[in-house]
């Protein structure tokens, strides 16, 4: 469950004509030696200048999400970096310590399909040998998960399947370089249409552990990693909310996995049960702190009639290469609640639980936790003093409601 996925997710939260060209699917950007080399060469230096305006929705769409991201450099470039890339749209991006070239291009999504119904294992080992051979690599190329399709498509795409190979000595390379295939948003247009991508990340030393754990709890048989948003970020995510309101906007952002040190043959439907009521002994714990459910009469003023459709909004609205991922992972319900009681010092929580992944026994799934002030908070030790002490006293309740015998 990957915490970096999950800020995307909420970045992203707040059209496409281009032609799809008939051809099949042609294994051939990883094992160009050449390509990997001038690429790799090409993150050693500054993100480009050279840059053109959007020509297509699929541009368009793209360059506008990546627009709103803090810190985030981005150029479209005038030419792709390589002949093997011709036809390709290519992202020069930069974004905190992470160097990143991605190459995309529809195609007819019938080139996809006749690939998988023909799959051949030995052009798939053949592709993968020849990667492996290009000098730089660390020699091992193989089929990629799906995580590793560029998560900065994912507004418009989602993964099919893809290779990748490591550059550099080690066997965890800081540069990896993706070959893949997905398919694009029905939304956009685009009929029968599917995408080929080529993309390589760069990482500085010491950035590519930046989705481990803040902390991580172990109690008996169970572990609990945590994962906080960083205060910078925290800043950037409530200026859009500070600016609309003309108020002081304070946030706390939490998600917390839970597994166990053994593996567990307990059905999955009952780790959903017991999620949810995880979740609901939170509720019950902000509801003593004089936090409150909005009436019906208040939700009906919003665009949600209860907190599943809440929910549904919200998968709907993430990027489209993430829905299937949300999906699973918001559970059913949510929690939303506020607490108006201090004219200067107004709070709004939520929560929501994580879904564990079907197959893996020692996953239980996890919580995440959302605090909001509004407000100065002068007579209750500020904005800080009053969300950390919500998130703590959160985590605490969840850590022993899931100890609990």
């Amino acid at each position: 469950m990957s915490f970096r996925a999950f800020l995307v997710f909420l970045c992203c939260l707040l059209h496409m004509s281009a032609s799809a060209l008939a051809q099949d699917v042609r294994l051939d950007k990883l094992s160009d030696c050449h390509t990997l080399a001038l690429v790799q060469s090409t993150l050693q230096r500054p993100v480009s200048r050279s840059c053109r305006a959007p020509r297509n929705q699929l541009e368009d769409r793209l360059m506008s999400r990546l627009g709103t991201t803090p810190r985030l450099s981005a150029c479209l470039l005038l030419t792709p970096p390589t002949a093997r890339l011709a036809g390709f749209s290519c992202i020069d991006v930069g974004f905190e310590g992470t160097r990143e070239l991605i190459c995309f291009q529809p195609i007819d999504d019938l080139a996809l399909r006749r690939y998988h119904a023909n799959y051949d294992p030995a052009q798939t080992y053949s592709y993968k040998q020849a990667a492996a051979g290009c000098v730089g690599t660390n020699r091992d190329a193989s089929e990629a998960p799906n995580t590793l399709f560029p998560q900065l498509l994912s507004p418009i795409a989602k993964a099919d399947f893809g290779f990748v190979v490591g550059l550099g000595e080690s066997r965890t390379p800081l540069t990896l370089a993706y070959h893949g295939f997905g398919s694009i948003d029905p939304d956009l247009a685009l009929s029968s249409s599917a995408l080929e991508v080529f993309d390589m990340t760069q990482s500085e030393p010491g950035q590519a552990n930046q989705a481990q754990a803040d902390s991580t709890d172990s109690v008996g048989d169970w572990n609990f990693e945590i994962y906080d948003m960083p205060r910078e970020s925290q800043r950037d995510f409530a200026g859009p909310f500070e600016r609309a309101s003309g108020e002081r906007i304070s946030v706390r952002m939490r998600l917390i996995t839970i597994s166990t040190i053994h593996s567990s043959n307990t059905p999955l439907e009952d780790h959903k049960s017991d999620l949810e009521n995880w979740l609901k002994e939170i509720a019950d714990y902000l509801k003593g702190e004089g936090f409150r459910s909005l009436t019906p009469e208040e939700l009906a003023r919003t665009p949600f009639h209860n907190t599943d459709a809440m929910r549904d909004f919200l998968v709907k609205n993430s990027p489209f290469g993430n829905r299937d991922f949300f999906r699973r992972m918001l559970g059913p319900h949510l929690v939303f609640l506020v607490n108006e009681e201090d004219e200067d010092c107004n709070k709004v929580a939520e929560a929501f639980v994580a879904e564990p992944e079907e197959g893996v026994k020692n996953d239980r799934g996890g919580a995440g936790l959302m605090a909001f002030t509004m407000g100065r908070c002068r007579t209750d030790g500020g904005p800080d003093e009053v969300l950390d002490q919500m998130i703590q006293q959160e985590t605490e309740i969840l850590e022993n409601e899931v100890r609990r015998p």
